[in-house]
């Protein structure tokens, strides 16, 4: 029996279609992954008991480029209490100087507590902040983790 020719025709566009997709995708994902965020991020305690005011500078991690134009929405849990807190999501908003976010947060109590910051619009990323909020830390720290998105 003779090959079909129809079938072997069929059968190079659709192998050249699922090989130009598979191509895309890995290069899709290569984009994705190079634009993460950096973050530094500095809590200061207010006149108002576990209240702080935290200013955050979000950048690109590869260029160092400022990120303006994002949206940052803040999450705190404590990592010794896991989801035995109530505190409320707080929207970071944009400063004039560009890359740097404020947002006020509200915690329970003193100690070690994990922010976590979603991050969209220009680049979407998570960032995990770890932060000592002890009566006498200096509420600094540098980011833990990311989860892209």
């Amino acid at each position: 029996m003779k090959p079909n020719k129809n079938w072997s025709v069929g059968f190079s566009i659709k192998a050249t279609i699922l090989l130009s997709g598979v191509c895309a995708l890995l290069l899709t994902q290569a984009g994705t992954a190079s634009e993460r965020a950096n973050t530094d991020v500095l809590c200061e305690e207010t006149e108002a008991p576990l209240q702080y005011t935290c200013t955050i500078l979000l950048y690109e991690r590869g260029s160092g480029k400022a990120v303006t134009g994002a949206r940052i929405v803040i999450t705190a849990d404590m990592p010794d209490m896991p989801m035995a807190h109530n505190v409320q999501p707080v929207i970071a908003m944009e400063s004039e100087m560009p890359g740097r976010y404020q947002a006020t947060i509200s915690l329970e109590m003193r100690g070690q507590w994990i922010l976590r910051l979603a991050i969209s619009g220009p680049l979407r990323d998570v960032v995990i902040v770890a932060m000592d909020f002890s009566r006498h830390s200096d509420y600094q720290h540098a980011p833990q983790s990311h989860e892209q998105h």
